[in-house]
Formats: structure tokens, sequence, C-alpha cells
């Protein structure tokens, strides 16, 4: 569906000033994806913001990450992408286009070589494509890498600082000339004639990353592109394996983290004699490192544990994962399951309990295991005391639903669920007892066991604390009144200091509150509430707009 805005009703519809600017950044569009009727993309300016636009015959719906928009205003950025949009569905382009098409089929073969050549002579970068397409259709391997290899020392060769505007438009051009390698990973020998361009393409923008302002990361994101497309020329064509093997391990020592590089991506390339070559280059690299810190030792450990996966063994593959300060209990267990080894799973998850490596579900890592999930372990190796101990252990840690449930989940397998919430629900209201202390976290396991009722007990005995919105939305339709006046309490610790940025949200909680007060038959207790509210911060213009923005 064609956008329906036209420029004037950009202009009126975000106001002269804001259109002006949105003109400026059109420039600065970029990933522009538009289909149908529905378009995003991103907008670059001291920061990047994400926009999209959502239209039909009649309306078009914003939306923009920044504050302004957030603000309720159509945005500099709503209106940069709107005249990219409008300029590409304009019908003066489409008759240009095909009055282009047109001219072109029309031209003789001798004339159109002549625009061809007139065309290239004025762009180096069209010289460089033709060069390219030229040295292709001879099907000279050799000739045709050293044209896409120029081609990349010719657009990647810079040796300046790139600053963070500059770094969008040389990662567009970047990623075009990823376009034209990729094209030939596809053509008969090409592969092999792409390889040492693409590989030459990864090292310098390695290099270009180092010197740069890359906090948008797009250098980064076409590094990493360069990397992906040089893995797969090497595996559609026939590098030579053993000097591709050296070149990979000294590139990712040298390139810790950035681009990612993984032995998967590169060992159908590798017959025995590359693989051999790759072993040996990492231990080489690995006996430079040892002894270094964390961030030497990264890369080279990542190697090593990739070749142990590579030939299946599992104990090699441990002594990598243990053999640092932080233990990577989860990648062991993992790897032990995978392999049957039950009994050393479990010697295993000891050694993590000893090292106090257990949190719940949210936390758990590759260092760190889940309660749950040790507790299993035990149950199934008939220590289901030792898993009741564990679970017991990170509900006093980390007390909260969802330990919680997985306390009572447990018991209820072993047979003392109802000792077990007793025992968890008495440790809760003890804790609350301390000074400073709410009652928050009886509140979300009474919301958990959809319990509204014991949630208010708790409410008006210690304070909702964290959990007074998700408080106040459970027990709308229960207890409106006492729902509505959380969010009072919120409004009025959100209005002890001015603060234009908790405005937008002090009029939703009224707008809740309003509601809530209605459904409680209270509505005339708002009124007088808001009145005095007004007159209160009359001084506050910046509130009393967003009251009004927002109907109050």
């Amino acid at each position: 569906m064609k956008f329906p805005l036209t420029k004037s009703d950009l202009e009126n519809i975000a106001g002269p000033l804001v259109f002006g600017r949105g003109v400026e950044y059109v420039p600065y569009v970029h990933d522009l994806k538009s289909r149908a009727s529905r378009a995003s993309a991103r907008v670059e300016g001291s920061i990047p913001y994400r926009v999209e636009l959502t239209w039909n015959s009649k309306s078009v719906t914003p939306s923009c990450e920044c504050p302004h928009h957030e603000g309720g205003f159509f945005c500099k950025h709503l209106v940069a992408v709107a005249l990219v949009l409008i300029k590409d569905t304009s019908p003066a382009v489409a008759e240009t286009d095909s009055t282009i098409d047109a001219y072109l089929a029309d031209l003789s073969a001798d004339d159109l070589r002549g625009l061809v050549r007139e065309l290239a002579n004025r762009d180096e970068s069209a010289q460089s494509l033709l060069r390219t397409r030229a040295a292709a259709g001879t099907g000279d391997t050799a000739q045709l890498a050293d044209a896409l290899t120029a081609t990349v020392n010719n657009v990647l060769g810079t040796r300046s600082f790139i600053d963070y505007k500059e770094s969008f438009a040389f990662a567009h051009d970047a990623d075009e000339l990823l376009n034209e390698l990729e094209i030939h990973l596809g053509r008969g020998c090409a592969p092999d004639a792409a390889e040492p361009a693409l590989r030459r393409a990864t090292t310098l923008l390695r290099r270009i990353m180092l010197r740069a302002d890359d906090s948008a990361g797009v250098l980064g994101t076409v590094c990493q592109r360069a990397a992906d497309l040089h893995a797969r020329s090497c595996r559609k064509g026939n590098p030579d394996g053993v000097k591709l093997a050296r070149w990979l391990v000294k590139f990712r020592d040298e390139s810790p983290g950035w681009p990612d590089q993984r032995l998967s991506d590169y060992a159908p390339a590798f017959d025995r004699k590359a693989l051999d070559a790759y072993r040996k280059a990492v231990a080489a690299v690995a006996k430079s490192r040892s002894g270094g810190d964390w961030l030497e030792r990264h890369e080279v450990e990542r190697m090593l544990l990739e070749l142990a996966d590579h030939d299946g063994d599992v104990d090699a593959a441990i002594a990598v994962l243990s053999g640092s300060e932080q233990v990577a209990y989860g990648k062991i267990i993992a790897r032990l399951r995978r392999a049957g080894r039950h009994n050393d799973v479990v010697e295993w998850v000891d050694k993590a309990v000893a090292a106090g490596r257990i949190g719940d579900r949210p936390y758990a890592s590759e260092y760190w295991l889940d309660a749950a999930e040790i507790a299993t372990v035990y149950y199934d190796a008939d220590r289901a005391s030792d898993g009741l101990a564990v679970l017991v252990d990170a509900f006093k840690s980390s007390p909260g639903a969802g330990t919680f449930q997985q306390l009572l989940d447990y018991a209820d397998r072993v047979g003392q669920r109802d000792k077990m919430r007793s025992w968890a629900l008495a440790l809760v209201t003890k804790a609350t007892s301390k000074p400073r202390a709410t009652g928050a976290t009886l509140i979300e396991i009474a919301l958990h066991e959809h319990d509204v009722d014991a949630a208010w007990v708790a409410a008006r005995a210690h304070g909702a604390g964290g959990m007074w919105e998700a408080l106040a939305k459970a027990s709308a339709k229960s207890h409106p009144r006492e729902a509505g006046d959380l969010y009072r309490v919120e409004v009025e610790r959100d209005l002890v200091h001015a603060n234009t940025r908790v405005y937008p949200q002090v009029a939703r909680n009224l707008v809740a509150m309003r509601k809530l007060y209605g459904a409680a038959g209270s509505a005339a207790d708002f009124e007088r509430y808001l009145d005095a509210l007004r007159d209160k911060y009359r001084r506050r213009t910046s509130l009393l707009s967003e009251l009004y923005r927002a109907r109050l």
C-alpha cells in the first residue's frame, strides 16, 4: 500500500522546525525495511534510534525510541524515515526509472559499451566493478583473485581515524563491497578467487575497528559478515589448508573476541594435514599465552576447547573448562551427560556445590548451576536429602516466587511439601520484621499462589514495596480503592522533587488511579484529589502539560 502522507502533511504534523530537522536527518536513515503497509529503519544521531511506521489509506501510526516521540510528538527521526518512504514511492521516481529503462533498451551494443565506459571513467568504484566482472569472464582464477583483492584494498585501505558519523558511510561501502564478493562464491572456480580477497577484507576491517568510533556497531557487523563469507569461500573452494590453518590461528589469537570465528566454520576445508597444522599452531599459541591474564588466554582456550569437541575428547574439554579461575561447571556437566558418564556428573555437581556455584534459573550459566537441576541430579542418584538441602539454601539466599515454587515442587516429590511451605513462609515473615523491610516477598509469593487477600494482609502490615504495581493490577476488581491508593503513593513519591522525566509516568499512574477509583464508586474523591494536586503544583507547567495530554 502506498505511503499516504505527503511532504506538506509531514510539515503540518511535525511543525516547520521539526520538519526541517527531519530533512537534515534523511542521510542518516539506515536499514530501511518496507513491506505492504509497514516500515522500520534505524536513524543515526547522537545515538541510534529505531523507528517504525504503519499505515492504512487514511492514517499513519508512528513509533520511535527517542524521548521527543515518547513525549507525544512526531519527531525528526519519524520525519526522516517518512521522507525516504515518500521518495521511494514517488510516481516521479517510478516514471524516471521507466524512462531510463526505455532509453537503455534503444541503445545499440556499441553505444551501450560507450556509456558503460563513460560512467566507469567518472567513478572509481564503477571502474573496480568493471575490472572484476571482466576478470571473472576470463575464467582465470589468479587474474580474478588479483582484481578482487585490489578492489578490497581500494575500498578498505584507509589509514585515518573514522569518527562516529563517518562509520555509517564506511560500513555501507564495505557492505556493498561484500555484496560484490559474495556474488563470486557461487560461480565455478570463483570461490578460490574470492578467498584471498575476503581474507584481506576481514583483516583490514578488524584493523579499522581498532581506530574507529564504532559505538553503533556497524563496523563490527560488517567485519563479522566478512569473516563469515571468508569461511564460506573456504568451504566452497579448494584453499591451501595448511596455510589457511596457520592464518586462522594467528588471526584469532591477535583478534580475540571479534570477529567470532570457530573451527567448525573451517573444518570442512581442512584435510588431516591441515588439521594437524592447526593443532600445532594452537599448541604453540597456548604455550606462549600460559601465565597470561584472562583476556590473553580467552581465545586460545576457545580454540583448545573446539579441538577437544571436534575430536570427541571429553576429558580434554574438561581440562580446558576447569583450568582457569572460573570453572565452567555447566559446560562440563553438559558434556558428561552427552557422553553418558552419569557418575562423573554427580562428582562435578558435588564440586559445584562445594564451590558455592549455585543459582536460581535466571542466573544459572556456564559457570553457575541451577539449583533445581542440581536437586534433580541428587534425586536421581538416591540422594534426595542433598537435593532438598540445595533448594533450601537457594531459597534462603534468594527468596521469591521462583525459588519458592522450585522448593515446593521438589518437596512434593519427597513427601515434605506442607512442611517446606510452612518453613519458607515463616522465614520470609521473619525477614519482613527487620528495619526498612517491606512485605514485597510475601506479596510476590501470595500472588504466585493467586491469594490476593493474603497479599493485602502483607501489604497492610509491612507495605507493598516493589510489588505495589503487581498487587494493584492483581486486585483491580477485588480491591479497586486500595489498588488506586497504591498508585497514589507512587504519584506522591515521584512528585517530591521536580523532575520532568517522571511526569509522563505520573500522568499514566493518575489515569490508572482514576479508573480504579471509578470502579470503587469513588470518582468524586479522585477529582477532588486531582484538583488539589493541580493547585499544589501549579508552578510546574511541564507536569500540568502532561496531565492535559493525558486528558486529566
